[in-house]
């Protein structure tokens, strides 16, 4: 949020109060100001005063000190005022942990001084400097390239336009986005979105989803309902990652199968491959079709962002459908059995060469 005007109005009324009463209070602020200054000029002769004696008594227990090791070279009796000496411990055991003490002190002010405030444009460099637990790194760009390296691979974020808007709050901002999908690489698909924030409080303050691609428009239709646009790009990343994923799967099928059979067909958008075959001994064609849709439940988006992928197959002999509940049962236990891939495999040369397949 941004506290801009509230601050000048705040700052406004403590000018105009000061400066009511500015004539009054010029000389005393003068006067406090140079008493502050003379108090902290004595201060630091006082430092190098004690500082001076400090020197000085450490001269003198060194020179002690000489005299004694000189005086134990020579034989000699060794008399030392106990006095003096505990006196002299005494100083400057003091002083060593007044010193130690002004260290600290040094220290944990530079920290405090230092410390800068971290977010989201701060550089990797400052972040690690300043950086005292186990949380992620906060710098934009470097998140912004792990998620297109690592996740968002195949999405390209293109930014219209981002500007103010007259009338509102001059700390929101409204971003004008477009989102390319482009992993299912023979239908991408488009999203347009507009999204306002404030700048300050890093709030969202409304999302809205705008033009789809007319391809992709019936399937995405319930992700309108949602206003988390974390959860809406994760929902289209991950149904365009299901279209190509199926089509890969079916074109699979198709290739393995083209040289078998006289007929296979993908669709392009591959929701549906069709498989046909003739059945020379019985004198009739024989096809399955596969209907692999992907679609999102409205009431499944308000807990996870995946869409729902359903299979349905159509086995005809000579056009008329047959064995409904059969195929249907057969395909289920075979997808358990064998996984996706290998189940749908298997289905195929159950229905389309049944003999064989015995």
């Amino acid at each position: 949020m941004d506290f801009t005007s509230d601050l000048v109005e705040t700052s406004s009324s403590i000018f105009a109060s000061t400066e009511s009463g500015s004539s009054d209070h010029v000389e005393d602020a003068d006067v406090t100001v140079s008493a502050e200054e003379m108090r902290r000029l004595e201060l630091e002769e006082r430092k190098k005063e004690l500082l001076e004696e400090r020197n000085t008594l450490l001269r003198e227990v060194d020179g002690y000190e000489r005299e004694i090791g000189e005086l134990r070279k020579r034989g000699g009796v060794v008399r030392v005022d106990k006095n003096a000496m505990d006196t002299l411990v005494d100083v400057l055991g003091f002083s060593r942990k007044q010193e130690q003490a002004q260290e600290l002190e040094r220290l944990l002010d530079n920290s405090q001084r230092t410390r800068a405030v971290l977010h989201g444009g701060s550089s990797v460099q400052e972040e690690l400097n300043n950086k005292f637990d186990s949380l992620p790194l906060l710098n934009m760009n470097l998140r912004l390239r792990y998620l297109q390296e690592y996740l968002y691979r195949d999405v390209e974020i293109r930014l219209r336009n981002k500007r103010k808007e007259q009338g509102h709050d001059p700390a929101e901002s409204v971003i004008d986005a477009q989102l390319s999908f482009r992993r299912f690489s023979t239908i991408p698909f488009e999203v347009h979105i507009l999204i306002r924030y404030d700048e300050v409080s890093q709030t969202l303050k409304e999302f809205t989803i705008g033009e789809i691609s007319k391809e992709v428009e019936l399937q995405l239709q319930p992700l309108r309902t949602l206003r988390n646009p974390s959860f809406f790009l994760m929902a289209c990343f991950e149904f365009d990652k299901v279209r190509a994923r199926r089509y890969k799967l079916l074109e699979t099928l198709v290739q393995k199968y083209r040289k078998r059979i006289f007929k296979c067909e993908l669709s392009r958008t591959g929701e549906n491959a069709v498989f046909e075959t003739l059945d020379v001994m019985k004198g009739r064609k024989v096809s399955l079709r596969i209907d692999f849709q992907i679609a999102f439940e409205v009431k499944k988006l308000q807990y996870t962002p995946y869409p729902t992928s359903r299979l349905s197959y159509e086995l005809n002999k000579d056009d008329k459908r047959v064995m409904v509940s059969e195929v249907e049962a057969i395909a289920s236990g075979l997808i358990r059995e064998y996984g996706l891939d290998k189940g749908l495999d298997e289905l195929l040369n159950v229905c389309l060469f049944a003999k064989l397949y015995r």
